[in-house]
């Protein structure tokens, strides 16, 4: 169940991808999974830092969902 409050796209996304490849069920809201997030976003941290990349250096655009035009040709 998603919070009224929040939008449905800044929701996270976790799925189970061994036993549901077809990403039907997203756990992120799952008690059982509630420590994997944190888990892997540490995991994420790690291997940024090993890379040379930090939150301000890496710029990856926003998702801002689906428009009608393309995106701009230089992040193509």
């Amino acid at each position: 169940m998603v919070d009224s409050t929040t939008d449905e796209r800044d929701q996270g996304e976790l799925y189970d991808l061994k036993n549901d490849p077809g990403e039907r069920v997203n756990r992120i809201n799952d008690a059982a999974a509630a420590a994997r997030p944190a888990a892997l976003k540490q995991a994420l941290n790690r291997l940024m830092m090993a890379a040379g990349v930090t939150p301000q250096s890496d710029q990856m655009p926003i998702d801002q969902g689906i428009k009608k035009e393309l995106p701009d040709q230089k992040i193509r």
